[in-house]
C-alpha cells in the first residue's frame, strides 16, 4: 500500500535520463528492443522486481547497470561482474557513468528502443512494472 502511495507521488518521474555510455556499458550487449536495469544488490526493491523476474518472466532481454547505494554494493557487483567475464573496473566505469545521468533512485528500468529510451525509477509492483514496459516497448 505504502509502495503505491509513494509511487503516485513521485509518478515514476525524477528526472533520471542514462547517457549514452552508460546505455553502451550495459551487460550483456544485445539490439534494441531490450531492458536496462539499473540495480544495486542491496536494495530491498531491486531484490523484489529480480525475484519476479524470475518467477514470472518477461519477454525482452535485460541487460544490467550497477548501482553503489550500500555498504556490500560494490563488493556483489564485483562478483557479478566476474560471473560475466567482465574486468573489475567495468563496476566502477558503468557505476560513474549511470550517476550522469541523475539522481540514482533504484531500480531504474530503461526501455530501450531503436529510437530512443524511456525511464522508470522505482518498482510499483510486477503487474504495473509489466504494463509500463508493454507501454512503452510496444508489446
Amino acid at each position: 500500500m505504502f509502495a503505491g502511495v509513494l509511487w503516485a507521488l513521485l509518478d515514476a518521474r525524477v528526472g533520471y535520463r542514462p547517457t549514452p555510455e552508460a546505455l553502451e556499458l550495459a551487460w550483456p550487449r544485445v539490439p534494441p528492443p531490450h531492458l536496462v536495469l539499473v540495480m544495486d544488490p542491496e536494495c530491498p526493491m531491486c531484490q523484489r522486481l529480480e525475484s519476479d523476474l524470475e518467477g514470472r518472466g518477461v519477454e525482452l532481454p535485460i541487460r544490467y547497470l550497477p548501482a553503489l547505494g550500500h555498504s556490500r554494493s560494490r563488493e556483489l557487483w564485483l562478483a557479478r561482474a566476474e560471473e560475466w567475464g567482465l574486468p573489475p573496473v567495468w563496476v566502477d566505469s558503468a557505476w560513474e557513468e549511470v550517476r550522469k545521468g541523475g539522481p540514482v533512485r533504484t531500480p531504474i528500468t530503461i526501455a530501450v528502443r531503436g529510437d530512443g529510451v524511456e525511464v522508470l525509477v522505482g518498482y510499483p509492483g510486477y503487474e504495473r512494472w509489466r504494463s509500463w514496459v508493454a507501454e512503452h516497448l510496444g508489446l
